[in-house]
């Protein structure tokens, strides 16, 4: 190219870098408080929907009720972003939500209508609900519907889901714009360990001593100390090396102006045991923690019970075990089946049993 006579070259011409911005994505709880900060059974359902199907507000106001396939559990978005339809899954819990808020709404036209009958609800007004449940839930961040998108796509990739049916689900027409996603998740931060973690300290256990990554020693004086961790008491042995402060890796290893410090505690041994039992049999103990351990500790949480089983003997602890397990079997068939529908079950039973004991004392 000539531009009076001067001769200038296009390729050296180097153009302004976007800036590349990586999505705002809220934590589940943060979303769950969000989600439970509105009474307004509608308000309620459209922020729902919106997380649990990872919708644009465009796709949310322009849904009908016809879109929603309860046979199938999916929905059904027409004519979205780039001209496309598609179908997301719709989780059993939302479709409850939604059975409710049809029976008091009615919607006929749009599945959210505003204020005048079969016209769509107002892409302002949302923003607003959005705005009172950030308020109610004390949440200080500029959250934006599309937050919520964002964090739908991110929870379901630290949970596992292929980056390819994330892809679908949301919509892109390029994996590019889905892997951004991965820039966001912590689940794969927090597996990245670093060099200097006590793991990479390898303990000797007949010299009683540590050999860090630089090859030093840490030896321990042989003492036990108590360290207190809430109620609880557990004595531990200290392992350090004057190395450490001559050492180049000083400032990466420690911030201790002493230097590194490595704490044995008295039951390192069976941990470890435990953790080697735990990788060679990993399935059967996922199995187990799911039968046993997560609805159990669930409740024991819920109820502040820790006393159980940790100062009470087994015996004495097993009438609360069966106590909190009648609970929640109870709270499970109350998710299962409608609480009044559950009382007449209830009546007919009393019924039931209060005519097999009058037979029992008329003829014995």
């Amino acid at each position: 190219m000539t531009i009076r006579d001067a001769k200038m070259d296009i390729d050296s011409i180097h153009l302004f870098k976007r800036v590349k911005l990586l999505p705002n994505v809220l934590s589940k709880a943060e979303v769950k408080s969000i989600l439970d900060a509105h009474s307004n059974i509608k308000h309620k359902m459209m922020l729902s929907l919106i997380y649990s199907c990872g919708l644009r507000c465009g796709e949310l106001l322009a849904l009908q009720p016809v879109h929603i396939d309860s046979m199938r559990n999916i929905v059904l978005l027409k004519n979205s972003k780039g001209k496309k339809d598609r179908i997301v899954p719709l989780s059993s819990k939302i479709l409850e939500m939604l059975r409710e808020y049809y029976k008091v709404f009615k919607p006929t036209t749009y599945l959210f209508e505003g204020q005048i009958k079969g016209k769509p609800y107002d892409d302002r007004s949302l923003q607003q609900v959005l705005k009172q449940a950030i308020q109610k839930s004390g949440i200080r961040k500029p959250v934006t519907l599309h937050w919520l998108r964002h964090s739908y796509a991110t929870h379901l990739l630290e949970s596992g889901t292929d980056l390819r049916y994330i892809q679908e689900l949301l919509g892109h027409n390029s994996s590019k714009t889905t892997e951004i996603y991965t820039h966001v998740s912590i689940k794969s931060i927090q597996q990245i360990k670093s060099s200097f973690d006590v793991e990479y300290f390898k303990y000797n256990k007949t010299a009683d001593s540590y050999t860090c990554p630089a090859q030093e020693t840490l030896t321990t004086n042989g003492n036990w100390y108590a360290k207190k961790n809430g109620k609880s008491i557990t004595k531990m042995k200290h392992y350090k090396t004057n190395a450490c402060l001559n050492c180049k890796l000083f400032t990466k290893c420690t911030k201790n102006a002493k230097g590194r410090l490595i704490e044995r505690s008295q039951c390192a041994d069976l941990i470890y045991q435990n953790k080697v039992r735990i990788e060679s049999n990993y399935e059967t103990y996922r199995r187990r923690q799911a039968i046993v351990e997560h609805p159990y500790g669930v409740i024991k949480r819920q109820w502040d019970f820790y006393y159980i089983i940790t100062k009470k003997t087994i015996k004495r602890a097993s009438a609360d075990v069966g106590l909190i397990f009648c609970a929640y079997n109870l709270r499970r068939i109350f998710n299962l089946i409608d609480q009044n529908l559950l009382k007449q079950y209830l009546k007919v039973l009393a019924l039931y049993f209060g005519t097999l004991r009058a037979i029992f004392k008329a003829f014995y």
